[in-house]
């Protein structure tokens, strides 16, 4: 017969086995930017509804959107000491800081997933190529497209001024779409303005009409600073651009839509960028070896517009939009 003592003991081990056995397996989400950004939020929502509750979820934010470059070191060893104390079975980074920043050195022990990056794979991650514990979900902003089927939609006559901030999806859709653009210029005649001080913008923007553009294109906004190099809000950035512009103001940016922000443009769908990333993890949860990891591209699109912007600009709809369309406010 076995001692009381010796019975307590052999069910707290068993306990233990138990518990081993039907754990969770634990997954880390590092995310670039802050919580309070829509985007976010929408890929974190598409992510776990592919994943379900089978998984326990852990979530960093690196807040790249607002704390000093000069920080984002910091940033990053916080995330990886995290990464550490939690030892995730899989990490997924969303968006192009994220895997810039720890994506290397944690894929040397852990199979990573990346979602809405913009970078170029060969050109700013080739470390990727040689890593079969690797992939993810591209995000191309179609900003060229978007300004065809503005100006065609809305009769929009005139030319196009294209504001970018200094961020990946700015360079993005520079190298992706506008350094061989000779199509492009020929359709549509543009000029694009880069900076990251929004002073600049201001006085761009301002004089925008009496130089001749009849509408502006914003995108990568979320990372702007003032003269003396203070982050800015995006969606005061769009407010002052409602409130000053002396042409229609577009845009990619899903959360700078509405009442007092933006008109709208073309969208890329946060919770369908999370489902596709989702999946590829999944993928690569269930996989017994890591091969043939090809990366993929998020190609669901829709435009949405703010029906009291559109209201304003006395904006109307003069032919059928190739996407969905959503209407808000």
């Amino acid at each position: 017969m076995f001692s009381k003592k010796r019975k307590t003991i052999i069910l707290f081990f068993y306990l233990l086995l138990l518990s081993h056995l039907f754990a969770k397996e634990k997954i880390l989400i590092i995310h670039s930017y802050n919580p309070d950004i829509s985007w976010v939020q929408d890929q974190t929502s598409g992510i776990k509804s592919i994943l379900s509750n089978k998984y326990e979820y852990y979530e960093f934010y690196m807040n790249t959107k607002q704390i000093p470059k000069n920080k984002f070191k910091e940033k990053a060893d916080e995330a990886l000491q995290y990464y550490k104390r939690i030892k995730p079975n899989l990490v997924i980074t969303t968006d192009d800081n994220a895997l810039k920043l720890v994506g290397q050195q944690i894929s040397k022990n852990t199979p990573l997933v990346f979602g809405g990056v913009n970078g170029h794979i060969r050109n700013d991650y080739p470390w990727i190529l040689k890593n079969l514990k690797v992939t993810g979900v591209l995000e191309r902003p179609l900003i060229k497209r978007s300004i065809f089927e503005l100006k065609k939609g809305f009769n929009i006559k005139g030319k196009v001024l294209i504001l970018l901030g200094v961020s990946p999806t700015a360079k993005a859709f520079y190298d992706d779409e506008m350094k061989e653009n000779g199509e492009f210029k020929n359709m549509i005649e543009s000029d694009i303005f880069i900076s990251g001080n929004f002073e600049e913008w201001k006085k761009v923007i301002l004089s925008s009409k009496e130089k001749g553009y009849s509408m502006l294109m914003i995108a990568g906004n979320q990372a702007m600073h003032d003269s003396n190099k203070k982050h800015i809000n995006a969606n005061y950035i769009s407010q002052w651009i409602s409130s000053n512009s002396p042409i229609p103001p577009f845009t990619i940016h899903s959360d700078q839509i509405g009442k007092n922000l933006l008109i709208g443009g073309t969208i890329i769908n946060g919770v369908s960028m999370g489902k596709d990333t989702g999946r590829v993890a999944k993928y690569m949860l269930n996989q017994k070896s890591h091969t043939n990891n090809r990366i993929q591209i998020n190609r669901q699109i829709e435009f949405k517009f703010s029906n009291t912007e559109l209201e304003k600009w006395k904006l109307a709809n003069t032919s059928s939009f190739r996407n969905q369309i959503t209407l808000i406010d």
